[in-house]
């Protein structure tokens, strides 16, 4: 089995339950937004499951950097096809499927890559949102313990799962029952940035005055819609206090 992406925050955790994986870091290993370098490294190698984790997730990198993000998200699915038997994709929320979607590259790179991943019948996508250790909730962990301010968008929803949550249900279900497909999981709760970042404050023990309601220009809508797998949103902030325990 191979993980792409390893040092992100799904893959880095998947290390953690996978054991005897083999593992593609970031691009100082391969470059795998790069033809040549991928083509190169999977030369002579085959693997039961690869589970493509690497992703460009910063829309505004995306949109400056269009081409990386095309092969990364898209166009390399054909070589890891090639030197797979499964190739298991985590795509994301199916934005394009909103009815005021406004095109960004990297949802529309997303989507070309789960038509892609699903030319091969045994293959799986799976589309979700996670958090965990890094990305918002480090941003507000380390702003909260030094007592200063920031805002959340209340009217920014998501129903995202913890990254130990989805990383459990990738090794115990979605491979040990080698399922295939498209498939949807998220909590069970829909939930506003406000109300997560107040959430998480209360779960870290800081002052959750310190969160204050902010609007965004836009509204946003990153919540999946008709999940097929709903996770415990109460164990998600459970799992997210141990996360910052020790720091």
């Amino acid at each position: 089995m191979l993980i792409t992406g390893a040092s992100g925050m799904l893959g880095t955790c998947l290390k953690k339950h996978l054991k005897n994986c083999h593992f593609i870091e970031g691009r100082a290993e391969v470059d795998l937004s790069n033809l040549k370098h991928t083509s190169e490294w999977f030369r002579d190698k085959h693997y039961n499951t690869i589970i493509h984790c690497a992703a460009f997730t910063n829309l505004e990198y995306c949109e400056k950097n269009q081409e990386k993000a095309r092969f990364l998200h898209s166009s390399v699915v054909e070589i890891l096809n090639s030197f797979c038997n499964k190739l298991i994709y985590i795509s994301t929320v199916p934005a394009w499927q909103n009815k005021n979607y406004e095109k960004k590259i990297y949802f529309e790179t997303k989507k070309s890559g789960e038509l892609l991943v699903l030319k091969k019948k045994a293959n799986l996508v799976i589309r979700t949102n996670i958090y965990g250790p890094s990305n918002l909730a480090l941003w507000a962990y380390k702003n909260l313990i030094q007592g200063r301010q920031i805002n959340g968008y209340e009217n920014s929803f998501f129903n995202a799962v913890h990254v130990d949550q989805l990383s459990c249900l990738i090794k115990d279900y979605f491979i040990e029952k080698n399922i295939a497909g498209v498939h949807t999981v998220s909590s069970d709760k829909i939930v506003s940035k406000y109300s997560f970042l107040k959430q998480l404050a209360k779960s870290l023990n800081v002052d959750d005055s310190l969160v204050l309601p902010y609007k965004n220009p836009k509204n946003q809508n990153l919540v999946l819609q008709n999940p097929d797998i709903l996770l415990s949103h109460t164990k998600g902030m459970e799992l997210i206090k141990n996360d910052f325990k020790n720091k």
